[in-house]
């Protein structure tokens, strides 16, 4: 029989680079999340504990330009 998917993804280097590019873009966290359509507090855990829901993470991802894989890759 095959799993459910975790509905939660644990990634620091997501945050990371989610953070690096509201850095590169001068975009405050608020704006992004308003974007993303998440709450502030939402993207202000995710930095901390690199954890974020599945559904967060593809909005996060699809407005950054990149794909979620792309998010969660190792370089």
């Amino acid at each position: 029989p095959s799993r459910r998917l975790r509905a939660t993804v644990s990634s620091p280097i997501a945050a990371t680079r989610m953070e690096n590019y509201l850095k590169s873009k001068g975009m405050g966290q608020t704006d992004f999340a308003a974007t993303v359509g998440t709450t502030d507090r939402t993207l202000r855990s995710f930095r901390k504990t690199g954890r974020v829901r599945r559904d967060i993470l593809d909005s996060i991802a699809k407005h950054m330009g990149t794909t979620k894989e792309a998010l969660l890759r190792l370089e």
